[in-house]
Order: C-alpha cells, then sequence, then structure tokens
C-alpha cells in the first residue's frame, strides 16, 4: 500500500502514517473493512511535521479523506500538531491519532497455561505506556485521538489473549492476525474514525 499518490475513483481516500506499529493499524483496517470500497495509502517516511512541509506530502494530504498517524508524532511537535488539526479542519480532512500499544514483560506464564483456560487472559500493565497513553490523550483532542491501551486495561492488566484464548500480540508490541481483528472489532468500529467509516462493509 505504499505509494505517492492515490489511483483510484473509490472514495473515501485514507492515508496511514507510521513505522511497523503504521503497518499493524493497516492490518486492523485490513482484518475490519471492506477493502473494495476504500483506497488506503501507507507511508512510514512521513512525520507530524514533514507531511505539510514537502511537495510529495502535499500531494497525499490533499487527496486524502481520513489521515491516521498510527506513530511517527510526538506531543513536544506541538506546533505541528496543531498545524495539522487547523489544516485538516479547514479543509474537511478527518485526522486521527492513534495511541501507543505495549502487552507487557513476560509471557511465559502463558506457555504454562492449558490451552482451554487462555481465553482472555490479562498480562500486568507497564505503567510508563499507561502514563504516556495518558499524557498524549491530554494534549490532542478527544475527537482526534484514539486510545489504544485505555480500553485494553482494566485494573487486572492489559487484555493478551481474545475469547478464543488466541495471543492479541506474540512479540508483545505489535499484532498477530487476531489481534488485529479484536482490536479492530472492539476498539476501532467504536471510535471517532469507526463512526466516519460506519457506512463501510465489515468483512465476513
Amino acid at each position: 500500500y505504499k505509494a505517492n499518490t492515490f489511483t483510484t475513483n473509490i472514495e473515501p481516500k485514507i492515508l496511514v502514517i507510521g513505522n511497523s506499529f503504521g503497518r499493524d493499524f493497516v492490518n486492523v483496517l485490513k482484518e475490519t473493512y471492506d477493502f473494495t470500497r476504500l483506497e488506503l495509502v501507507y507511508r512510514d517516511d512521513y512525520d507530524i511535521c514533514n507531511l505539510f512541509e514537502t511537495d510529495s506530502g502535499e500531494v497525499l494530504y490533499r487527496e486524502s479523506h481520513i489521515i491516521v498517524f498510527a506513530s511517527n508524532y510526538d506531543i513536544n511537535q506541538k506546533l505541528c500538531i496543531d498545524n495539522a488539526l487547523k489544516s485538516s479542519n479547514e479543509v474537511g480532512i478527518k485526522l486521527f491519532f492513534i495511541g501507543t500499544k505495549h502487552f507487557g514483560f513476560n509471557y511465559n506464564w502463558i506457555a504454562r497455561t492449558e490451552p482451554e483456560e487462555r481465553r482472555l487472559l490479562r498480562n500486568i500493565a507497564l505503567q510508563d505506556i499507561i502514563a504516556s497513553d495518558i499524557e498524549v490523550s491530554n494534549a490532542i483532542p478527544q475527537t482526534n485521538y484514539i486510545s489504544l491501551m485505555q480500553p485494553l486495561t482494566n485494573s487486572d492488566g492489559v487484555i493478551v489473549t481474545d475469547e478464543l484464548g488466541r495471543l492479541i500480540s506474540a512479540d508483545r508490541l505489535h499484532l498477530t492476525k487476531y489481534g488485529a481483528i479484536f482490536i479492530g472489532r472492539e476498539i476501532i468500529l467504536e471510535s471517532q474514525l469507526g463512526r466516519v467509516l460506519y457506512t463501510l462493509t465489515l468483512n465476513d
């Protein structure tokens, strides 16, 4: 999905920006929505500042209906974030920032758990990750920020397996296929982004 421009007449057009977390988010969208009814471009070489400061970034920006920063942004770059929000609001582009994710340090105990007991398991959540997510959620408007850690975490920890006991993440940072399905179903469909994409047909 890495391209310099959109190439079809299909709408909406979605630009996803980010490193490996961006690729994760492309998988979330692909497992949740019918890609015959949208066009997606993914880029890992833009960030919250240079997307709006380069000619090539400007082309993609102007063609997009939805832009998702799944990473490649920093709340210390407040001027860039504010300019991006202001510019997107002026031209009617929906702009979203996806929060970070982490599924704890130790997975060994899951391997020692009987398969029939692996449903909806939780691991100890890392407090610095939780604190970082809260900090970002306070810095970006609620209508533009989608936290992953907050809905995945409760007092018992961060969820690490789905309802059938399948791992949401294999390396504690990136999503498995089942993790992408779970995040899409449990978080994205109910988010502001999900409401924007409400009319799209869900995959079987």
